[in-house]
């Protein structure tokens, strides 16, 4: 097999890029070599290499994502599977690295990076770069807020423009 050139890579990202966000473009992945599940929305997310991504079923990729399986780390070329499980979501612009394992129902959110060998749990919601787990609000905090500031029990609030004070609404 001839090696392929930088212009087919090329080609293959604007042909790939047509597709973005239709059914069609995880046909055409499945294809090339990726294991993508059933009702995967793909706005275009970018796969380096096809045949070493796992994704679930009912994931949602968004625009500019990235799963890179490779990666070249003090002159030796690495690479390892990435998995995604099912109802994963990544934001737009987050990036995955080589040997990934993400849980299923867990989320990546805009523009944040997951590390090489990351093991993210199911249900999660990981942020940053790199990529770390985000703290998630409970419903015992959030009524503890209320009590706390009584105005926040009844109805919405404004600021007022002139001074700053809150009125309800």
């Amino acid at each position: 097999m001839a090696p392929r050139t930088v212009l087919e890579g090329a080609l293959d990202r604007t042909y790939l890029a047509v597709f973005a966000g239709t059914p069609f473009i995880n046909m055409i992945l499945r294809r090339m070599g990726a294991q993508i599940g059933r009702r995967v929305f793909n706005d275009g997310c970018g796969m380096t290499e096809r045949s070493l991504v796992t994704i679930g079923d009912d994931c949602t990729l968004n625009e500019m994502s990235g799963v890179q399986c490779h990666s070249q780390e003090d002159g030796t070329f690495k690479s390892d599977y990435s998995v995604l499980g099912s109802n994963v979501t990544l934001g737009t612009a987050s990036h995955v690295h080589y040997g990934v394992t993400i849980g299923d129902g867990a989320e990546l959110t805009t523009d944040c990076f997951l590390m090489k060998g990351e093991q993210v749990p199911a249900g999660a919601r990981w942020g940053g770069n790199p990529a770390s787990e985000m703290r998630v609000l409970t419903a015992f905090k959030v009524r503890q807020d209320h009590d706390e500031h009584p105005e926040l029990r009844s109805g919405r609030y404004l600021l007022a423009h002139a001074n700053g004070e809150r009125r309800m609404t």
